[in-house]
């Protein structure tokens, strides 16, 4: 049975910030916040059976106050970047905040990664409430948000995204956590082994904005459709990844068969996270600007390509190019989509 607990924290004038618990039979474990419904520990067995941290975080919530690399959040309202905080829906135009260069990231400024969420303790999970008001960071529409976080006995951490919004909208939640399999982020990135299920990815501007193509990823250090080092490729003199100084890109998923979207396996400890998604895009971000300093809650100094990001989305800029999914929301229709964690081992 999944046990869960509850503690209250504080940080100046945020009140009614908790962390919870939730730890299954196998002594899996699960720390969240409604502080940014967001994950802030996974303890998760390597080979030899011995449980270390699998994700980084701070140690207090004086750094997430601080943090400006969404550790561990919820982002939203439309996560990834929009170009020049530019676009419409129909006949209405919008603007939004700009808050990373010319271009809208993540929410803009104060987005959903520093909002303290209301919570509901449920069996096995943790439901955290959010409404965001007509005109928020620009956005149109009242959007009441739910992420509902459950920790399975299978060693499964299920995160369902809900929303529900009065006018139409974008939306596009994900969940941003910095995954390091080593264990307690004894090693970097760069040995870990990782396969996407995708055979295209949107290259991007100088602006770090897609220009709209969708590229095969055949032939190019793109191509995650079997295991590969992260490291392997990262170095190389590829105008896209000179341009997000590493891996920093949206991935074509192929949905063809299973909602199966990438798996990662680390070679020394024996661990492996399986990712599943019914969103039709992946970020790879391989970690490239987790700058030096940055204490991780272990004790350790996180340096760049000391984590990486997998995050399940719409595609960046989405509504500023036609051939790409439509993350417009309805007004009064239902917004929902699923990310499956999954932690296991294997014999390598």
């Amino acid at each position: 049975m999944i046990q869960v607990s509850k503690e209250k924290i504080s940080h100046g004038a945020l009140k009614n910030v908790h962390s919870f618990l939730l730890q299954n039979e196998k002594g899996t474990a699960l720390r969240l916040s409604n502080f940014g419904a967001a994950i802030w520990d996974i303890q998760a067995a390597g080979r030899s059976g011995k449980l270390e941290s699998v994700v980084l975080g701070y140690a207090s919530l004086d750094d997430y106050f601080n943090d400006s690399v969404y550790m561990g959040a919820t982002v939203g309202r439309y996560c990834n970047r929009i170009k020049e905080g530019k676009f419409s829906i129909g006949d209405n135009a919008y603007e939004l905040l700009v808050n990373n260069g010319p271009n809208h990231l993540h929410g803009g400024v104060l987005g959903f990664d520093k909002q303290v969420w209301d919570f509901e303790v449920k069996t096995g999970a943790v439901e955290f409430s959010l409404t965001s008001p007509d005109g928020d960071n620009g956005y149109p529409g009242n959007l009441e948000v739910r992420v509902k976080y459950t920790l399975t006995e299978t060693n499964q951490v299920i995160i369902d995204f809900r929303a529900v919004s009065d006018q139409d909208t974008l939306v596009s939640l994900t969940n941003h956590s910095y995954f390091n399999l080593s264990g307690n982020c004894k090693a970097s990135i760069r040995e870990h082994e990782l396969m996407i299920q995708a055979g295209e990815f949107t290259p991007m501007d100088e602006n770090n904005i897609p220009t709209g193509e969708i590229r095969p990823v055949a032939g190019t250090p793109f191509d995650f459709r079997t295991f590969k080092k992260i490291g392997l490729d990262i170095d190389s003199n590829s105008e896209q990844l000179l341009r997000g100084a590493g891996y920093d890109h949206n991935f074509v998923l192929d949905h063809s068969e299973s909602t199966l979207t990438a798996k990662v396996r680390e070679p020394i400890s024996g661990r492996t996270l399986t990712i599943f998604s019914t969103q039709p895009g992946l970020q790879f971000y391989s970690g490239n600007y987790l700058h030096s300093g940055l204490s991780n809650r272990t004790g350790t100094i996180v340096n760049n390509r000391d984590g990486f990001a997998l995050e399940s989305q719409f595609f960046p800029d989405s509504p500023n190019h036609p051939n790409f999914p439509s993350a417009v929301l309805k007004a009064d229709e239902p917004y929902q989509h699923k990310t499956i964690f999954e932690f296991g081992t294997y014999t390598g």
